[in-house]
């Protein structure tokens, strides 16, 4: 019998949750069970209710409205997700971890350009420049046509770091205000 005397070592995405995380929604375009088009009463059933941080002074029935489960961002409109957004511009982030999975719902979160950039190349994920993502010359839009996903990167003192990964729902005219538009079939 031979043995391996080479100690394990991770890949950097193993060591990485938050990488291997943003690489399985970039390949899918889905969070665990979050999904654009899912109705957001099956989703408050796995997340529990949202943390509101808007003030609601009159009803918005037929408008997007932002909720919120820890950091992560949930766009509703019509009762059904249209959009959702993972900030990870700070230092650490908190994501629900009926989500994640992981044992710890928080994790540290500053990914570089280059480290977000191999590791999309090295899964085989086809990327391409996105300018209309960002405003901003000290910013970058990436899409993932894999996932349909957007990453934007920030640059601040000379290095530039990934500040969002947001995944939307392009097929949704925005005009068409119909409660059964954009849901997915039942």
């Amino acid at each position: 019998m031979t043995t391996d005397s080479t100690p394990y070592r991770p890949s950097v995405v193993e060591a990485r949750p938050l990488l291997s995380l943003l690489l399985q929604v970039s390949r899918s375009g889905h969070l665990g069970p979050l999904v654009c088009g899912m109705p957001l009463q099956p989703l408050e059933q796995i997340l529990g209710p949202a943390h509101d941080r808007q003030r609601q002074t009159r009803p918005r029935r037929w408008r997007p409205r932002l909720h919120y489960w820890d950091d992560l961002e949930v766009l509703i409109c019509h009762g059904m997700v249209i959009a959702f957004t993972i900030p990870t511009w700070g230092e650490e982030l908190t994501l629900p971890t009926a989500l994640t999975g992981w044992a710890t719902s928080t994790q540290p979160s500053l990914l570089s350009r280059t480290e977000m950039l191999t590791a999309l190349a090295a899964a085989g994920l086809t990327c391409h420049a996105e300018p209309r993502l960002v405003l901003d010359d000290d910013a970058e839009g990436i899409h993932v046509l894999n996932g349909g996903v957007d990453l934007v990167f920030l640059t601040e003192g000379g290095e530039s770091r990934l500040s969002t990964l947001s995944k939307r729902r392009y097929d949704l005219d925005t005009n068409d205000h119909s409660p059964r538009q954009g849901r997915l079939p039942a």
